[in-house]
């Protein structure tokens, strides 16, 4: 039997014989959204989409599944009986791991969009560079008034299981794959486009921005990073309005002088961090705290951080956290990973550049597992702001990064000095040298 008549034959059996699922749920009201399964895998498994007629019962004959093996992917469709594989990929066709990846908990999940009669499959964060597999089904819609109405009609009621290739043989197995492991969601909305990572402000919006697509309006982003957004748009939120009107000119060039001069404060603090963690010098950056920790947030929700040219971070998440980042000085290279980063010389999903003036934004969806490089010949600064969502009930305390041996470790947010300590320290610092080198000028000139 090949591996087309097999999926036939074995997601049919499941259907049609009312085999228990392993999981099912029924779609939202508006019959569309996006399903996903976060666990580990082993075995292969369908996900398999069926309509519900008026009565409560499903309809036989009219299915669309999603099978997931070892090494492939692929979608099929069942029309009145008759069967057939609409899209499928392999490892063959693509670089990336296609089908279950065994012993690693991965996010898989199915996009339904009903109005485009189109199915996505992909695996961590939902985004255009995750989809491994699409299926068009307008023309299959088109050509049969039933599936149409069953599968992409706005009043039809469906439902979602997923069904495993082995059999289980008592209901502590059953338990312990779907509830003791798996993480199941189902949002409203499917896999369309991707979102912009630059925020503009929505007062500032006008058709051609709209129209190409290049920010998320500030009123778009999720209620908590318009909260923190609010914080820190504000015109005189820069690092030229600290200090006395005599000083605030000066703090950035005594940021700069204290990160380049071997005795600078910011230097040796550069320095000690490495020698403590045992990592790499250029991935040390300075982080300065702002205020206090409410405790909805992990670690002071406040962040100045310090880029030194030529540094940046390891690959790391924020605790499914939201977040918002102002450049403040300079500029900053962000690199997008998805969840299951474990190479820290791996790809990017993508990058964009981010420079003073610049507000990006990160949820759990969205950008949440990122890098950030500094390759230009200035530092940077960056004010960074964190925050929990109302639904996140487990507040992850600590940040997860891909270490320099590809293992994944867990940071506590720390500070390197809080604000004003930071801002004395270097103020002191560059005054004590502008003093010097106004004596050595006037030595020379009096010479």
């Amino acid at each position: 039997m090949d591996d087309n008549t097999a999926d036939h034959v074995g997601i049919s059996s499941q259907v049609c014989k009312e085999r228990q699922s392993t999981w099912s749920r029924e779609f939202p009201s508006i019959n569309k959204g996006t399903f996903s399964i976060s666990c580990v895998r082993d075995t292969p498994f369908n996900v398999v989409i069926r309509g519900v007629d008026s009565s409560g019962k499903f309809v036989t004959g009219y299915w669309i599944a999603l099978a997931i093996r070892r090494n492939c992917a692929s979608f099929l469709v069942n029309v009145n009986g008759k069967i057939q594989r609409v899209a499928k990929v392999t490892e063959q066709t693509q670089t990336k791991a296609i089908g279950y990846e065994a012993g690693r908990r991965i996010t898989y999940w199915l996009s339904f969009d009903r109005d485009n009669k189109l199915l996505k499959f992909g695996k961590g964060y939902r985004m255009k560079e995750t989809t491994l597999l699409k299926a068009d089904f307008k023309k299959v819609a088109a050509t049969n008034d039933v599936f149409n109405h069953m599968f992409f009609s706005s009043d039809n009621r469906k439902w979602i299981d997923q069904y495993d290739s082995a059999n289980f043989t008592t209901n502590l197995e059953r338990r312990s794959l779907d509830y003791g492991t798996a993480e199941v969601t189902f949002d409203s909305e499917p896999v369309t486009t991707n979102r912009s990572p630059i925020v503009r402000d929505s007062e500032l919006a006008n058709m051609f921005d709209i129209e190409r697509g290049c920010f998320t309006f500030s009123s778009d982003l999720p209620l908590p990073c318009q909260t923190l957004y609010n914080n820190v748009k504000a015109s005189h939120m820069t690092i030229h309005s600290a200090g006395s009107p005599s000083e605030k000119n000066n703090l950035i060039d005594a940021i700069r002088r204290s990160i380049e001069s071997d005795e600078g404060v910011l230097h040796r603090k550069l320095l000690e961090k490495q020698e403590k963690s045992r990592g790499v010098f250029n991935e040390m950056y300075l982080r300065v705290t702002l205020g206090q920790n409410f405790g909805n947030s992990p670690g002071i929700p406040y962040v100045l951080e310090i880029w030194p040219k030529g540094h940046g971070s390891p690959i790391h998440s924020h605790g499914n956290a939201y977040g918002v980042i102002r450049v403040l000085h300079g500029g900053i290279r962000v690199h997008i990973y998805n969840n299951d980063a474990m190479d820290r010389n791996q790809q990017p999903l993508t990058s964009f550049d981010a420079v003073k003036g610049d507000i990006t934004w990160l949820s759990p969806k969205w950008f949440q597992t990122h890098r950030l490089w500094n390759d230009t010949d200035d530092f940077c600064a960056t004010l960074q702001c964190y925050k929990y969502g109302e639904e996140d009930d487990t507040h992850c305390p600590y940040f997860e990064y891909v270490s320099k041996t590809n293992e994944i470790g867990q940071f506590m947010p720390n500070s390197d000095f809080s604000f004003l300590e930071m801002y004395q320290l270097v103020m002191a610092e560059y005054q004590v040298k502008t003093k010097e080198n106004n004596k050595k000028k006037h030595e020379c000139t009096v010479m």
